[in-house]
């Protein structure tokens, strides 16, 4: 607190104004896209406490003890809304479409063939992501060493700094380690997989496959079962 000269809040933007040598340009850092009523109630606890420190204890450079963090790009809830309400759409629609058609049994295998699809089609979504990271992080990315921080419900949490000295958690399904090496995105730098051997990720690149397979699979199901209800 002792390096802050002074918090606003401004409708959705919360800045903070960080003290500086005299003759120097302020320099702050601004939060957008906030709750009006939090930005407002962290400026005020924010000021409250700075006006508390003694000016003998302020630093002439503040921004020499302060240490910035990029914030998360925050998940567009309405797409993500609109995605699941899509998927929930064509699930129930297939089946309702065959039972119509006459065939209520085959709805039901439908359905089945439905859920299990959409399952394996995410999942065949996420392999590939992870394949693609997997191979194209180690010949692109930046390989550091990531100290063990904590647990976040039972999942060891560690830390590593990018090159701009800020601070990132990477969370490894697996038992703690002092540390373990990631390779994060250049540009995304809060982006990181583990570093693995040659003969590790090929043994992970497996599973896309695998998950396209089964996607495949039902999928042959869903157009046999249509081929059956409408030609028939």
């Amino acid at each position: 607190m002792a390096a802050i000269e002074e918090a606003t809040a401004r409708g959705r933007v919360l800045a903070i104004v960080v003290r500086t040598p005299e003759g120097h340009a302020p320099a702050g850092h601004q939060v957008t896209d906030v709750g009006e009523l939090a930005a407002q109630a962290f400026a005020d606890a924010v000021n409250s406490l700075a006006r508390a420190v003694s000016p003998a204890d302020r630093p002439v450079d503040g921004t020499a003890v302060t240490v910035t963090r990029p914030v998360p790009e925050r998940e567009d809830r309405a797409r993500t809304f609109l995605l699941l309400a899509a998927v929930l759409l064509l699930v129930a629609s297939i089946p309702v479409t065959i039972g119509l058609a006459g065939d209520w049994t085959k709805a039901g295998h439908a359905l089945l063939a439905t859920l299990m699809g959409s399952w394996f089609a995410a999942f065949f979504g996420y392999a590939v992501r992870e394949t693609y990271l997997l191979w194209w992080m180690p010949r692109h990315g930046i390989t550091v060493r990531a100290e063990f921080s904590h647990y976040t419900n039972k999942t060891p949490v560690y830390r590593y700094t990018d090159t701009d000295g800020n601070s990132h958690e990477y969370r490894r399904e697996s038992t703690a380690k002092p540390y373990v090496e990631v390779c994060f995105h250049p540009r995304k730098p809060e982006k990181a997989v583990a570093s693995m051997s040659v003969a590790g990720r090929v043994g992970m690149s497996v599973l896309a496959p695998i998950a396209g397979g089964g996607l495949a699979f039902f999928l042959y199901l869903l157009i046999q079962i249509f081929i059956d209800v409408f030609t028939s």
